[in-house]
């Protein structure tokens, strides 16, 4: 007799978040940022150095430089902007509707400092650039749950049972199915698709344009294909009893801003959830388990089919357990930027001894190759070149190197 599969989740927690800051920007900021963005423009138009015109504004975040481009963002709705690796910031006047930035945080910030240590820092770094009473409405976040011990690709999609009208579900065939009929009032029509690769099942996606949407994928195939530099996920879902063997799927949650507020103003007697309101970025954090019962229990179900109608469909035992996901024991990993370190140093030495190997092959050409080719040699034949290269590009190699220490994060 074989034993039951056993599933358990192997990782929680905030994987973006979007937050915008109703308020205005100290006059002094509102300068020093025309200035930086005036440096960004004239480096920009000397065209000696290729890639984005950054300029350092010598604020910090984490400890890494934020540093200003030479455009804005949004089509014109934001004047400036600002980017670290832990995030990026689009800042405006906020006439038209009182929001005076709106900054993306990057999940490996909030991987590795957990959601609410980075989201204090990120506003102890705006609460420095904007006027008193500014404060901080939650516009995007997305939850996510690694679930060990079922592949995406032996998910069916018939099994999944939702409250949201769906009318398509997008495959290679076409194939036109009709599902539930109870549609939230901000749902519109929403639709599942589905992605697959090499014939293999890799993603589901349940309304995903819209402002409530979810997503099922193969979580270390988008890393192995994707995101190689979040290898680290593996340490935390060892973590969490991962034998390293069980495939992982990741259930992922996420959350417009129409959809937050409908959130906020549902106080109807019989809810599962009381929701008390989901404005401010500590209301939201409040109420991360509330959010995810009602997306697991009430939007969204995967369940057993039988004969019966598919409201009466049990819930399947891998979903109890996507269901009982918790949001409020954060999960961090504090060795994380040592390991992105790691990953990116083995890929740049690989592609520059790549780059070496090509120059050594195409410099000898038609001679013979030697059997005493040696590295020292090639290596001294791009430092000849070298200087040649700077003096074309109008800077040096120190400067270059500064520039791109601020690129990725560093200080000085």
């Amino acid at each position: 007799m074989s034993r039951p599969q056993r599933y358990q989740v192997v990782g929680t927690g905030v994987d973006t978040i979007k937050v915008s800051a109703v308020g205005k920007l100290r006059e002094e900021v509102i300068a020093v940022l025309d200035a930086l963005q005036q440096q960004a423009i004239a480096q920009r138009d000397e065209r000696r150095q290729s890639g984005e015109a950054l300029v350092d504004s010598h604020w910090k975040l984490d400890g890494e430089p934020v540093q200003i481009r030479a455009h804005g963002g949004g089509k014109g709705q934001w004047r400036w902007t600002g980017e670290c690796p832990s995030a990026r910031f689009d800042f405006g006047l906020g006439k038209l509707n009182g929001i005076g930035c709106q900054v993306r945080l990057a999940s490996p910030f909030l991987w590795r400092r957990g959601y609410r240590d980075a989201w204090d820092r990120t506003e102890t770094f705006l609460r420095r650039l904007f006027q008193k009473d500014t404060w901080f409405q939650t516009s995007e976040i997305h939850l996510c749950a690694d679930v060990a011990g079922l592949a995406v690709d032996q998910l069916q999609e018939k099994a999944f049972v939702t409250r949201s009208q769906v009318k398509r579900w997008h495959l290679d065939d076409a194939l036109v199915m009709h599902l539930a009929t109870r549609s939230p009032r901000i749902e519109g029509m929403p639709t599942v698709e589905v992605v697959r690769r090499y014939r293999e099942r890799e993603t589901l996606s349940f309304s995903l344009s819209a402002a409530h949407s979810v997503m099922v994928y193969n979580k270390p195939r988008e890393i192995r294909f994707k995101s190689r530099d979040k290898a680290w996920f593996a340490d935390i879902w060892r973590a969490n009893g991962w034998n390293g063997h069980d495939p992982v799927t990741r259930v992922e949650a996420r959350y417009g801003r129409a959809m937050l507020h409908e959130l906020g103003e549902q106080k109807q007697e019989g809810e599962k959830v009381g929701w008390h309101g989901l404005e401010t970025v500590a209301e939201t954090f409040a109420w991360l388990d509330g959010m995810w019962a009602y997306t697991t229990q009430d939007w969204l179900r995967h369940t057993l089919p039988t004969s019966l109608s598919s409201e009466r469909w049990r819930t399947s035992p891998w979903w109890q357990v996507v269901q009982g996901a918790v949001f409020e024991r954060e999960q961090a990993e504090p060795l994380q930027r040592t390991k992105q370190r790691n990953f990116q140093e083995e890929r740049m030495l690989a592609a520059l001894l790549g780059y070496v190997e090509s120059w050594s092959a195409w410099r000898i050409g038609e001679q013979k190759l030697s059997e005493d080719i040696l590295l020292e040699d090639a290596l001294a034949d791009v430092l000849d070149r070298a200087g040649e290269h700077y003096a074309h590009k109008g800077t040096v190699f120190l400067e270059e190197v500064a520039r791109k220490r601020k690129r990725l994060g560093f200080a000085g």
